[in-house]
């Protein structure tokens, strides 16, 4: 990927042990397939 800004990945971990990621452009959008 190419971009003209950084992407900001942000990480996360669910209690359950459940882990998903966030970009910070697309918040709210949870992706779980990484």
């Amino acid at each position: 990927i190419v971009t003209r800004r950084p992407l900001v990945l942000q990480l996360h971990k669910i209690e359950d042990g459940r882990e998903y990621a966030e970009f910070l452009h697309l918040p709210r959008k949870k992706f779980t397939d990484f």
